[in-house]
């Protein structure tokens, strides 16, 4: 894990960095469609024209539940979602969504990837789960990314060929508990420093359950990044009927 990551988690939590984008673009609306329909974004800053490209922020802050549908693989510059329950999939072929920068759901917002015969793979450069957001990885949907932050949130990886690969982890509980969960057949692969930290009373705990795979070859730090213990929650790492 970079070891910047866990020196400044704490206050990316509250005050995560965004503003590296080109061009800023929202999704309009809570209701279904396709990432490539001009329609469906509202532009906030820059010069350019939807769909989000490259170097640019897709925002998805809209109260609701609704589907992201991507007929082909795209590439944006960070994705941000801070409201309701959004699921992206692909359209029949499986498709990638490419991300040059980070990934943040946060503020109880919820990210669900794939969908019944229809799965979609993300990679970013970091992935931020905080403030009681949820990310859903499912119908063998895979995510990969540089390193990875669950802070009072969830990562939830489950079903056959679901799979979640980063090199290193930190879950953390502040004002509710972190959780990361591979169940059900799916798969991880952690190649570096894994760190469960209960910052509050509440639980930080990794879980791997009914079949599910995960390939650890890092080291567990319990604690702050400082060295010193958590502030009275609970933190555990338990394999229950794993592969």
């Amino acid at each position: 894990m970079r070891a910047w990551l866990s020196a400044t988690a704490y206050l990316l939590v509250f005050f995560p960095g965004t503003g590296q984008a080109q061009d800023i673009f929202e999704w309009a609306a809570a209701v279904n469609g396709s990432w490539g329909d001009n329609a469906r974004w509202n532009k906030i800053s820059g010069l350019g024209n939807p769909p989000p490209g490259v170097d640019d922020e897709a925002r998805f802050n809209e109260t609701g539940t609704y589907t992201v549908t991507f007929p082909s693989s795209v590439n944006s510059g960070e994705l941000v979602v801070s409201a309701g329950n959004v699921t992206f999939r692909s359209a029949g072929t499986d498709q990638q969504y490419r991300l040059s920068q980070d990934a943040f759901v946060r503020d109880r917002s919820e990210l669900t990837l794939g969908a019944a015969g229809d799965s979609l793979d993300l990679s970013s450069d970091l992935l931020w789960i905080t403030r009681g957001g949820t990310v859903n990885i499912l119908h063998g949907s895979e995510v990969s990314t540089g390193d990875a932050l669950i802070a009072s949130a969830s990562l939830i990886v489950d079903g056959a060929e679901s799979f979640f690969r980063a090199p290193g982890i930190a879950i953390n509980s502040f004002d509710a508990s972190g959780r990361l969960i591979l169940r059900n057949g799916a798969r991880g692969n952690l190649n570096g420093p894994v760190t469960l930290d209960a910052l509050s009373t509440d639980a930080a705990s990794l879980t791997v359950e009914s079949g599910a795979e995960l390939e650890f070859n890092a080291t567990l730090r319990v604690g702050h990044p400082d060295g010193t213990d958590g502030s009275g929650g609970t933190v555990t790492a338990t394999v229950a009927g794993g592969g």
